[in-house]
């Protein structure tokens, strides 16, 4: 049975291979001539088992026809030696017939470590019974149903290793199966049930480790720590069968980003060093620089851009000499070639100086002629835009009768010359053909790149380019031009990329796979090739180092360079600038528009601005600082990758301090008056321009109101309270109503405040005090008069003399009650009580204050308050048989009632009094104050009608009605105004004028009460800030004809006028002052529409559109040249330096294969190199068809 069964086996798993694909070196394996068509992965895998691999992940390269079963045999010849492997059916045979196909049988595997076969399996299987043999691992190991399966592409094939031809990037994985036909490694095509695991997709794990092991350096590899740490962890999570999706994806990210991280380091330290030797190269083959090609502005250049510590006087000397040749030109450069101006510009500008005066002569002001820029053809206007963008330099006014240049101009320019191809696609660009040359589409890019971002064309032929550079590309990252693989194109397109912000390490259009090696290759590792050990490149692989290659190269080591550290691109040079920021001193809430001051000449491009404690300030995108609260921090300007620092101290406003000390006021009473007095110290020490600033003056001066009106009304009071001491009269002896009285004052001094006490005069004081004095005397005096008239012994008779003084003494005070006289007095009656009926006394005292208390009308008089008390006093001191008799009296003890409770609606009264006496009542213009004032009526209103009764102020009662009253009236005619200004909109434009005036005149026809009530008066201030005024002059524009050269009108004078054509700027220019203006323009086609504006600060824009007419060109004063040379080119060169290749203007009758016609210049940058920036060292030919054409070129990149 085992036999049938072993024989079933055979035929069946014939048909399964599990395989990883690595790439190895094996040159003694794959010897032959042909080339590898690509690389797969290869492993040899024994998870199931525990016991990790056989071979583990390796890249191999393929052939043409090459199957699984052909790699794996070699492979494992290759590794393990020949006899390691047994096998059935032919390596070669692809039939798929059973017993023809490749089948492996068994490897050779000396591993004797004991299995460890995971419990999902052991679960399952039968039990394992090990190895037929030590050293082989095959089919029938540990169990019936076990052998090799290769899988590719986490596939396993339904047929044979043979037949299975493998493609560029498989991932072949051969697997151990130990039970189930392939179910524990999660295949379920054998056995025809469910995958005992389901395991995660590991190929790229496989293909991440095979990176490292097939590194020709893997052991240095390895001794990176992120690398082996990510390696080590892979390895692990590949080896685990459970493992879950999340645990590869996480291992294989990490061992991915280790390796490139570490590629990476190996070649910013390669350019590093690079850089720096090249540098120390340069500097001992030109140990001093002048004005040129060679040994100039471009070396000087790589030098400064590259922070290479020159000589002390090496840049001055370079600038000395520069300066006396400009000088012995008189400034002009070249009649032609205008690439000689921009160079100049890039060596002086890397270096910090400025081209608009160099000896005198501005470099800048001849980049102003758009027709001698073009000259050249594309090269001109590339580095003349290069050129000028390097500082942001402004473009000077063109000579009379030349055409203005403007930056849309080169850019426009640049972009009319894209190529479009034979074959109808667009992108790229060429010197000359329909074929994208890597050199020039590279230069256009890095002139166009600082417009990528604002300009959707710019950005569609970039993107465009940047794919035909992607294709031209070599699979070792170089590039062909001119039919040679040369150093300085890839130079070329490294400095484009960096440009755009592109890391070319990065960016998978520019990462190329040796088709030999299988090696990725990159442009940096494309450049290096060229590199010369010790500093320098090579033009071409098989040449000795090379001035123009060197200089290229070595710029382009420092572009990328400086791309890696995120300082400015190449050209970017505003670096260079002296940038200043001068330091602000604000006070809190101040604002102020900040400005950075560049280099004359210079427009100083997008400023960043940031400040580091926001607390302290802010900023706005334009610059706009507010301060915000005291303190230092600093302000950053970041222009480009320069950044200026200033230092920012903001102290407090003193109108602002003054200010706080007003609000601190709060509510005002007497007590306050030191601290509106100091406010208004604080603000009469201000100077007037912040005195200006303080908008809460009024509350100082209500407040200052209040303190006199509450002084005046206390005056009132104490008057009153003096008076009526003046009237006390004693004369007449004691009696309650003069006793009520006197102490009545007494309680009406303890009740007033400090302010009010301070006001009464000291002589009124002494008479209240001696009042006081007498009363108490008379008091006690009567007292004891009335014991004087019992007679002894006292008889009923006697007995209401007796109750007079009970009743009497009762009504005493305690401090009067502990008199000596006054007690034995008391122990008088006492004992006179004893001699007479005791009861009766009690009855006749309550009888006595019950008649006292009826006698009392209610509700009680303010005047008899005192009196109200004594008998509310005599009625608590009664004993409680007294208070029984009194009980029974039913008509006085309601009476009694009644007098308590108007005793306490009194107080009452009196305490809102006191709360209202000193509010003033002054005008309501604003609802904090409505609100104030709403309080306290609310309070009156709470009050019974009873208490109301007592309440004194009435007068100023209603006076706060009618005062609210008028408020509200005032709020709701605010409120109409507010409505309107909340329904303007936050920005406004020129359609929402008539509203807000409309808003404004309705504000101005409110009062000020109103005005106050307004709450959005903010908004309305910025909508009327936003309002641009009218100008008082139309704007008038004469007819535009054809052979016109300016366009002329009228205006308002000071205005500005620009002028357009489809949205491009041509022209530009000021009203003068008799209201005239002429602007300057290039010449114009009939039918051309042009728009012209009038526009100045703060007012609205005027526009006006013409449409050109024809006009007599016979007049046209702009055509001077009229072809006198003979040349065909209206451009006064017959060939001027007579070195018959007529400087750029190789032919101007040929049309230029972009069909752009114009001049058919081959030059790169006016210099007669094509492919390079503009100049050249040797001088080759083109082919015999440029020849016929007329045009002669020199073509740097053919020399031999």
């Amino acid at each position: 049975m085992k036999s049938v069964l072993k024989r079933f086996i055979s035929v069946f798993t014939a048909l399964i291979l599990t395989i990883s694909a690595f790439f190895v070196k094996v040159p003694n394996v794959y010897a032959d001539e042909k080339k590898p068509i690509g690389h797969v992965t290869v492993s040899m895998e024994k998870f199931t088992l525990g016991l990790g691999y056989i071979i583990e992940p390796v890249l191999v390269p393929i052939y043409e026809g090459d199957t699984g079963s052909k790699v794996i045999t070699k492979l494992l010849d290759e590794k393990l030696g020949k006899g390691s492997y047994e096998n059935t059916g032919s390596v070669d045979d692809d039939s798929g017939i059973i017993g023809q196909s490749f089948y492996l049988a068994s490897v050779k595997d000396n591993d004797h470590r004991e299995a460890k076969i995971p419990e999902y399996i052991l679960k399952e299987c039968d039990e394992p019974y090990g190895r037929d043999r030590d050293d082989w691992l095959g089919e029938f190991d540990y169990t019936f149903m076990s052998g090799w399966m290769y899988a590719v592409n986490n596939w396993f094939p339904n047929y044979g290793a043979g037949q299975y031809e493998l493609k560029d990037g498989d991932v072949m994985r051969w697997q151990y199966t130990v039970w189930g036909y392939g179910s524990d490694l999660g295949s379920t095509f054998m056995g025809g049930g469910d995958a005992l695991v389901n395991p995660p997709v590991k190929d790229d794990l496989t293909t991440a480790i095979a990176t490292v092991n097939s590194n020709a350096d893997k052991e240095k590899l390895l001794q990176n720590k992120e690398v082996k740490e990510a390696y080590d962890e892979a390895m692990k999570v590949a080896q685990d069968m459970e493992t879950t999706e999340a645990k590869v994806k996480s291992v294989t990210k990490n061992l991915q980003a280790s390796i490139k991280n570490y590629e990476k380091g190996k070649i910013k330290q390669t350019v590093s060093k690079a850089i720096k030797e090249t540098g120390s190269y340069m500097l001992k083959t030109v140990p001093e620089a002048g004005f040129g090609t060679f040994s100039g502005e471009w070396t000087v250049l790589g030098l400064a851009r590259g922070g290479i510590e020159v000589p002390e006087k090496y840049y001055k000397t370079y600038e000395d000499n520069v300066v006396e040749y400009v000088k012995s030109k008189n400034g002009k450069l070249h009649a032609a070639k205008y690439t000689e101006y921009s160079r100049l510009i890039l060596g002086f500008s890397s270096i910090g100086l400025d081209a608009t005066d160099v000896g005198g002569y501005s470099m800048v002001a001849p980049l102003a002629d758009f027709n001698g820029v073009k000259r050249q053809g594309i090269n001109g206007p590339i580095f003349a835009l290069i050129a000028l963008d390097t500082r942001g330099y402004d473009i000077p006014k063109a000579a009379e009768g030349k055409t203005q240049t403007t930056r849309e101009m080169l850019i426009d320019y640049i972009l009319n010359l894209e190529i479009t191809q034979t074959s109808g696609e667009l992108g790229g660009w060429a010197l000359t053909g329909k074929v994208p040359d890597p050199d020039i589409t590279a230069m256009a890019i890095q002139s166009l790149a600082p417009y990528y971002n604002t300009n959707e064309k710019v950005k569609a032929a970039v993107d465009r380019g940047l794919t035909q550079l992607s294709r031209l590309q070599l699979d070792n990252g170089a590039y062909n031009s001119w039919g040679t693989m040369n150093s300085e194109s890839t130079a070329q397109v490294i400095v484009a990329l960096t440009a755009l912000g592109i890391d070319s390490l990065e960016d998978e259009r520019f990462i190329k796979v040796n088709s030999e090696t299988g090696k990725e290759s990159n442009l940096l590792t494309g450049l290096m090739q060229f590199y010369s050990e010790g500093g320098g490149f090579k033009h071409v692989l098989n040449m000795d180092t090379d001035a123009m290659a060197t200089d290229q190269g070595m710029y382009a080591l420092v572009a990328y360079q400086r791309f890696l550290d995120g300082k400015s691109s190449l050209y970017d040079m505003q670096d260079q600038i002296n940038y200043t920021l001068d330091d602000v001193e604000l006070y809190d809430d101040e604002t102020k528009q900040l400005e950075v001051k560049g280099a004359p000449g210079c427009e100083l491009g997008k400023v960043t601005w940031s400040v580091e404690d926001k607390a302290v300030a802010t900023i706005s995108e334009d610059g706009m600082l507010t301060a915000k609260k005291v303190g230092t921090t600093k302000v950053n300007a970041k222009i480009g990758s320069k950044t200026v620092t200033a230092t920012l101290t903001v102290k407090k406003n003193p109108a602002k301090i003054v200010m706080e000390k007003i609000d601190a006021l709060g509510e005002i009473t007497l007590a306050k008056e030191e601290q509106v007095k100091e406010a208004r110290k604080a603000y009469e020490d201000l100077g007037d321009e912040f005195k200006q600033k303080v908008t809460n003056l009024n509350i100082l001066i209500d407040a200052e109101k209040t303190i006199a009106a509450i002084k005046e009304e206390n005056q009132k009071v104490v008057d009153e309270f003096v008076s009526k001491v003046n009237e006390i009269d004693l004369s007449g002896g004691f009696s309650q109503e003069a006793r009520g009285y006197v102490l009545g004052l007494k309680e009406s001094y303890d009740n007033f405040d400090s302010y009010q006490k301070a006001l009464v005069p000291q002589a009124t004081l002494d008479k209240l005090t001696n009042s006081l004095s007498e009363i108490d005397k008379l008091e006690v005096e009567n007292l004891l008069a009335i014991l004087d008239s019992i007679p002894s012994p006292a008889t009923e008779d006697d007995l209401d003399k007796v109750t007079a003084f009970l009743a009497a003494y009762d009504a005493m005070s305690d401090s009067q009650k502990s008199k000596e006289e006054v007690k034995s007095a008391k122990a008088e009656i006492d004992k006179i009580l004893l001699e007479i009926d005791e009861e009766k006394a009690y009855e006749q005292m309550a009888k006595e204050l019950a008649q006292d208390v009826k006698k009392l009308e209610t509700p009680i008089d303010r005047e008899k308050l005192e009196t109200a008390k004594s008998l509310v006093k005599r009625h608590k001191e009664l004993n409680d048989r007294a208070k029984f008799y009194f009980s029974e009296d039913k008509e006085a003890v309601a009476n009694l009632n009644k007098i308590k409770a108007n005793i306490e609606q009194i107080a009452t009264a009196d305490e809102f009094d006191n709360s209202i006496r000193d509010y003033v009542i002054e005008n309501i213009n604003n609802k904090e104050k409505l609100e104030a004032a709403k309080a306290k009526l609310d309070k009156y209103n709470k009050l019974s009608d009873e208490v109301k009764l007592y309440v004194t102020e009435k007068e100023k009662v209603e006076s706060l009605k009618n005062a609210i009253s008028k408020a509200e009236e005032n709020l709701a005619k605010a409120k109409e105004v507010d409505d309107l200004i909340n329904a303007l909109p936050e920005k406004i434009t020129e359609s929402d004028d008539e509203s807000v005036l409309s808003v404004k005149e309705k504000y101005d026809a409110l009062t000020d009460e109103q005005k106050g009530f307004v709450e959005n008066i903010e908004k309305l201030n910025n909508a009327l800030s936003q309002i641009l005024e009218k100008f008082e002059k139309e704007l008038e524009v004469n007819d535009i004809k054809t052979i016109d050269e300016v366009v002329t009108g009228k205006g308002e004078a000071g205005a500005e006028i620009e002028v357009y054509v489809d949205g491009v700027l041509i022209g530009n220019g000021s009203v003068n002052e008799d209201g005239t203006f002429e602007v300057e323009i290039p010449g114009l086609e009939e039918g051309e529409i042009v728009l012209v504006k009038m526009t100045k600060e703060g007012y609205n824009t005027l526009e006006v559109t013409k449409t050109v007419i024809k006009g007599d060109e016979s007049t046209n004063p702009g055509d001077e040249d009229q072809d006198t040379d003979n040349d065909q080119d209206t451009d006064e060169d017959q060939d001027i330096d007579d070195d018959q290749n007529q400087d750029g203007d190789i032919n101007d009758n040929d049309e230029q294969s972009n069909n752009q016609g114009g001049n058919n210049n081959q030059n790169s940058s006016g210099n007669g190199s094509s492919v390079q920036t503009g100049d050249p060292s040797s001088i080759g030919y083109l082919a015999m068809g440029l020849i016929a054409l007329g045009g002669l070129c020199f073509v740097r990149k053919n020399r031999k």
